[in-house]
């Protein structure tokens, strides 16, 4: 195969394409200038920014649309079963420079149920990070471990921040993420970079959960909530912002915390609007947080501090 140049145009081949991330990856290599191919059972329909190709059969015995086609990528979304990677590896072996298979959820899913194996299912509580006492500051009587955790969670930002902005790893990151195929061009190994940025989310993770240990009572499922709503914030503010996710961060704890104790802040309100209670209770204040998150995604998809993709001519 010949060699390609980092700032040319791919041929992608998507497998799905309509469902779970696959749109996203079509908007997004379509802003990056690649060609894009997507093979599904064509159910549902996609409205395009761009030219797409479309092939239609089905991961479950009908692949012939893929046969005797080239394609520098492809991009296998997660299955429902693990031999129809198998089979749509054998017939695009030979046929594709890069074969990515998306791993994430089901790589979760593994080390959730093997954590569930290994320390059972009942609730635990973690160690505190520093101690469970309580600090008098006059007539205020302050948690510990509440202050350790607002502490530690500065100081992990502040850290950020300085590695992001201040080091050379840090701008490097910060081009890898900017532009993968320019930062290819200049020399950078972008799968170092990857690894790297992922070795730091894991270890964030790690800290997010030591502080959460001690406060709440933790289950080897108790994940996906949190990441749902990591992603919130995380889209809210912007991708690729680190002010966007602290701000995004904010405004989800806004929503959890002083919504639904407004009736409590105000409770003139109470008598004064009919179902106050009901309209900013813990449930409603989560429907109150996703609506926000819908206003957000329209009028800027970018989120509030993060910047929009451009078309690379």
């Amino acid at each position: 195969m010949r060699t390609r140049s980092p700032l040319e145009p791919m041929r992608l081949l998507i497998l799905g394409g309509t469902g779970f991330i696959g749109p996203h990856q079509v908007r997004y290599a379509l802003a990056r200038g690649h060609r894009v191919t997507v093979f599904n059972r064509g159910r549902q329909k996609e409205t395009w920014p761009g030219p797409v190709e479309e092939l239609f059969g089905d991961r479950d015995g009908d692949l012939k649309a893929l046969e005797g086609r080239d394609w520098d990528v492809c991009i296998d979304n997660r299955t429902t079963l693990p031999i129809w990677v198998r089979d749509a590896a054998r017939v695009l072996k030979g046929h594709v420079g890069q074969y990515v298979f998306i791993s994430t959820i089901s790589m979760g899913a593994i080390l959730e149920t093997a954590t569930l194996l290994l320390f059972g299912p009942s609730p635990r509580v973690g160690p505190p990070i520093l101690t469970n006492g309580s600090l008098q500051l006059g007539a205020a009587v302050l948690n510990v471990q509440a202050l350790s955790m607002i502490v530690l969670a500065v100081a992990l930002v502040a850290a950020q921040y300085w590695i992001l902005s201040k080091t050379v790893l840090g701008k490097r990151l910060r081009a890898v993420a900017e532009d993968r195929e320019m930062a290819t061009a200049l020399g950078m190994n972008v799968n170092v970079m990857i690894f790297i940025t992922f070795g730091i989310a894991a270890s964030l993770a790690g800290a997010a959960g030591l502080m959460f240990a001690n406060t709440f009572y933790i289950t080897p499922g108790d994940g996906e909530a949190y990441m749902i709503k990591t992603y919130v914030a995380a889209t809210m503010g912007g991708w690729g912002s680190l002010r966007g996710a602290v701000v995004g961060a904010f405004i989800v704890a806004a929503f959890e915390v002083l919504v639904p104790s407004l009736p409590v802040i105000l409770p003139g309100l109470i008598g004064a609007i009919p179902s106050f209670d009901a309209l900013f209770s813990p449930t409603a204040s989560t429907i109150w947080l996703y609506l926000a998150f819908l206003v957000v995604l329209f009028f800027r998809p970018q989120g509030l501090f993060g910047e929009a993709v451009q078309q690379r001519a």
